[in-house]
């Protein structure tokens, strides 16, 4: 026979404890607790009442959070946790209940499970869930004074916020709102702990009421009044909606708010001479009283209270304020305050205007004027905000009714009268002679704070300084401004100013006024150029058509004028890199101080009047150029012999070809040998021997000859018998080496010696070579090297 047997798990000893609740909505809460010395533990929860069911040994439970899905011991007990933490959050729970919960350690498993069912300190213990938070704050919620101890409150209806079944309605009077600090979901309204100074005046559980008065106040204090929907009907349901935006309100009670300003009736000013009125600090006889007012206690009719209404700020808004300077508040001829207005509006303060119970007080408003006004605009002041004091009567609108000063006919209406007239667009600098003048001079009469008189409608008479003929002129002023014609025009050219006069008024001259001559219609023609030398020449052209007054005839070395004439300049000297040659009338002029050999070119400009009249045509001017005749050349005279000399000069600059004169006396009358060179040398033959004789050179260019040279003078050599040195044929001959030069000497006596002198064509200088020969044949051989593009200019000496 054979068999088994189990032992069922020794029973915890020590049970758990201490539970307590967190994280509590209205469907849901965390249970949390100190755990025993089991190897595990269920909790067991019940709605309504206490467990009344324990686990049974020898079964085991499955835990399931969901309260509605839990699996049921019995009697509405659920098992809502099996497992070895200390905390379960239990959710699906049904808001405002009451739910009671035990916790049960326990050893073992199956059949041998083995449950601690005692109690322990804080095990089982139970909790009221939280009803639904309150889905919105009322809309509105407003507070009005509604007596002087009594503030009315106004607030949408608890049936207008889902979940909602009352108000709280808190309130203070330190001139703060109350907050939400002390309000704790739970807890019933009565029994909040609120800061000190916040007072819970009612608790509103109608779900229709809208008002509640609060009585018992201190007339002139300032209450702050917060209200908080709540759900809940019971400790521990209470929800309190304190989040979102909260609404808040304050009054102060005050007394009867039916007093009003109202305009009084007096003899308001017309056509004010604002000029006379120009105080910054206000005096009654710097200022003028531009509105009276009547503060009326009751509005006009008895009140219920026996308090007077005192005046403490006034506001008005100002039409056309930018006129009024300074403002002041009188009460009959003392005054009260005063102030400068800003952004069209003036305010004051700290006023203690008292009209009694049931009567009436006057005061009245004065001003002064700013210097810069617009003749005939009226002014008005409206009362937009005005304050009484607390404690007593009121009034009856932030504003007070909003009394206007009149404005009726010519009440309050400004009066600017001219005493001078001015410019108000000047002519311009310059004009032309028979030319609309543009812009179009404009004056205005003004006062003597520039202020345009719009009354003014006088006759004008119109002239100017240079007493320059005009067209078109204006007669009149109307409303205050002249305007010159667009067609108005000086019909004489000058340099003028414009005057204009009316009645008494003190004239007004323009700024300078150019008036231009009318620009010539051609320029002229025909330049031409006569008596050139070296450093000057005479020029002359034909008029030009229509009579211009004048020409201005610009030189430049070396390249045309680009200067261009500028109307309203008269030129003379020099002009930018341009000389001034002439400037008048004439058709001719001289051009001096020129230098040798040097283009000059030539611009003629017409042009009409004169000074700052002046008109140039600068389109297509007479042009032309010539060139001046060249430099006289430096001579020398060298290697005489009893027939011959040579003559030598410097390179001149421009020069085409060069004249030489040889004369038997310094006057050279005769002249005895003349001879056009290219070169700058040349060999005088056919001479006497021992004979002075006198040379001259002019370089030539295309526009005639230059001064002559300094004349020199040299003496032939003696005749010493025999046949006298003459040089033959030269005879020239290419090869590869260079060109080779030969001459045949024959005559004269002695040891005999041949020089040659050679340079390039555009060469300055010549080079000198001595040549021997045993024969009468002297040869040389001139390298390629020693020619330039031109060739070669050489001569022989012999002696």
């Amino acid at each position: 026979m054979q068999g088994s047997r189990s032992t069922v798990a020794a029973q915890p000893t020590t049970q758990a404890s201490a539970i307590f609740f967190s994280a509590q909505t209205p469907i849901a809460l965390t249970v949390s607790w100190s755990n025993g010395n089991g190897a595990e533990r269920v909790v067991v929860a019940r709605q309504g009442s206490a467990v009344s069911v324990n686990p049974a040994g020898g079964n085991t439970y499955t835990g399931n959070a969901d309260f509605v899905l839990a699996s049921d011991l019995g009697s509405g007990n659920k098992v809502v946790y099996r497992g070895t933490g200390n905390s379960v959050s239990v959710t699906n729970l049904s808001p405002g209940t009451e739910y009671h919960f035990r916790v049960y350690e326990l050893n073992g498993t199956g059949v041998l499970t083995s449950y601690n069912t005692g109690t322990a300190s804080g095990n089982p213990a139970s909790v009221i869930l939280l009803q639904h938070e309150p889905s919105a704050h009322p809309a509105s919620f407003t507070a009005t004074s509604v007596s002087n101890i009594q503030v009315g409150l106004s607030f949408s209806a608890l049936s207008s916020i889902p979940n909602s079944l009352g108000y709280i309605i808190l309130r203070r009077q330190d001139g703060s709102n109350p907050s939400i600090t002390g309000i704790t979901d739970g807890v019933a309204p009565a029994s909040l702990s609120l800061p000190s100074g916040t007072t819970l005046i009612t608790t509103i559980t109608s779900l229709s009421q809208t008002t509640y008065t609060d009585g018992g106040l201190t007339t002139g204090t300032q209450y702050n009044y917060l209200i908080i929907p709540y759900n809940g009907n019971s400790t521990g349901t209470y929800n309190y909606k304190t989040d979102g935006t909260l609404r808040t309100a304050f009054a102060t009670p005050t007394a009867s708010g039916a007093s009003d300003i109202v305009t009084a009736s007096f003899s308001y000013p017309t056509n004010i001479a604002y000029q006379n009125y120009q105080a910054i600090d206000i005096t009654s006889g710097t200022s003028v009283e531009a509105g009276r007012f009547t503060i009326r206690d009751g509005g006009g009719v008895n009140d219920a209270d026996n308090s007077p209404t005192v005046l403490t700020a006034i506001t008005f808004s100002i039409d056309n304020s930018s006129f009024i300077r300074s403002v002041a508040l009188y009460d009959g001829a003392t005054e009260l305050a005063e102030a400068t207005p800003v952004g069209g509006t003036v305010s004051f303060s700290g006023l203690n205007i008292i009209a009694p119970d049931n009567s009436t007080k006057n005061f009245s408003v004065r001003v002064s004027f700013n210097s810069t006004v617009t003749d005939n605009q009226q002014f008005s002041f409206t009362v937009t905000a005005a304050t009484a004091q607390v404690g007593n009567s009121g009034f009856i609108s932030a504003n007070a009714g909003g009394a206007v000063t009149s404005t009726a006919g010519d009440d309050n209406r400004i009066e600017v009268t001219a005493t001078k007239i001015v410019y108000v667009i000047q002519p311009p600098a310059l004009t032309g002679v028979n030319t609309d003048v543009s812009p179009a001079p404009v004056l205005d009469a003004q006062d003597a704070f520039n202020n345009k008189d719009l009354d003014y409608s006088s006759a004008v008479m119109v002239s100017n300084s240079a007493s320059l003929g005009m067209s078109n002129t204006p007669s009149v002023f109307s409303s205050g401004t002249l305007n010159f014609p667009n067609n108005f025009r000086f019909t004489t050219y000058g340099t003028t100013a414009l005057t204009v006069s009316s009645g008494g008024l003190t004239n007004a001259t323009s700024n300078s006024i150019v008036v231009q001559a009318a620009e010539p219609i051609a320029q002229p023609a025909a330049l031409l150029f006569s008596t050139v030398s070296a450093i000057s020449m005479n020029g002359s052209f034909m008029a030009a058509s229509g009579s211009p007054s004048g020409y201005l005839v610009l030189r430049k070395a070396g390249s045309a004028p680009t200067e261009v004439p500028v109307d309203g300049t008269t030129y003379s000297g020099t002009f930018n890199t341009s000389t001034v040659v002439h400037n008048g009338s004439e058709t001719s002029f001289g051009s001096t101080g020129l230098s040798a050999g040097t283009v000059y070119h030539y611009a003629v400009y017409a042009y009409n009047g004169s000074g700052q009249s002046i008109n140039y045509l600068t389109a297509n001017p007479l042009s032309g150029e010539k060139l001046t005749a060249p430099a006289a050349p430096v001579v020398d005279l060298k290697n005489p012999t009893s027939s011959s000399f040579v003559a030598e000069w410097s390179i001149v600059a421009s020069a085409t070809g060069y004249k030489l004169e040889v004369s038997l006396n310094s006057s050279f009358n005769p002249v005895a040998q003349t001879h056009d060179v290219t070169g700058t040398a040349f060999n005088v033959t056919g001479l006497q021997a021992a004979t002075q004789y006198h040379v001259r050179v002019y370089a030539v260019n295309t526009s005639g000859q230059s001064e002559s040279s300094a004349a020199k003078f040299i003496t032939t050599q003696s005749f010493q018998g025999g046949s006298p040195l003459t040089i033959g044929t030269v005879n020239k001959d290419t090869q590869n080496n260079g060109t080779q030069l030969s001459v045949t000497l024959s005559g004269g006596e002695g040891q005999r010696t041949v020089k040659l002198f050679s340079r390039g064509i555009r060469g300055n200088t010549f080079s000198e070579a001595i040549i021997n020969s045993t024969t009468s044949t002297y040869q040389i051989t001139i390298p390629h090297a020693d020619l330039d593009e031109l060739g070669l200019e050489f001569y022989f000496e012999a002696f």
